[in-house]
């Protein structure tokens, strides 16, 4: 049984967490650390983000986004770990984004951890969308606003990598 196996249902999420970050976060937040500019990797993750979230061979939407709402508050482990990948995620993007203000890419008058934050907030916005709506040009459309609102332009529909090893 799962129970045998994992011990308890605390641990059989972490597992299943453990997974998701393996297969799903990493492979979006690899491609911030792609070579290129900031709008190249910015809208990679998107791109890549966009595809997990719309994968016929996935569930709709974002594991980690639908559990911190629920859990993200909880004191013990699961809503310190789930924080933490929450943390983790938006340090990758704030990372990208002090590179782009350093690289003259991003405008400075902006402060790169609350557009960190608020760009996390847009994509797990888009995990929202993902579950409600049948429509993948509504997540292009958010996509391409998000970057509009970062003075970087969404070059391709189909701009980026695509998910996998």
């Amino acid at each position: 049984s799962l129970y045998a196996t994992f011990g308890d249902k605390e641990t059989l999420f972490l597992r299943a967490l453990e997974h998701y970050d393996a297969t799903c976060l990493r492979p979006v937040l690899r491609v911030l650390g792609h070579a290129g500019g900031t709008q190249s990797r910015l809208e990679g993750m998107l791109a890549v983000y966009r595809e997990l979230l719309t994968s016929p061979s996935r569930p709709r939407g974002c594991l980690l986004g639908r559990m911190a709402a629920e859990k993200g508050s909880d004191p013990g482990v699961i809503g310190r770990t789930l924080r933490q990948r929450l943390l983790d995620w938006e340090g990758a993007i704030y990372e990208t984004l002090r590179r782009g203000q350093r690289q003259g890419e991003i405008p400075l008058q902006e402060d790169s951890r609350s557009l960190a934050r608020w760009l996390l907030a847009v994509i797990q916005g888009m995990s929202i969308t993902a579950n409600v709506q049948d429509d993948p040009g509504a997540l292009l459309d958010i996509s391409r606003v998000a970057l509009g609102r970062l003075e970087i332009p969404l070059t391709s529909p189909s701009a980026g990598p695509t998910i996998g090893p």
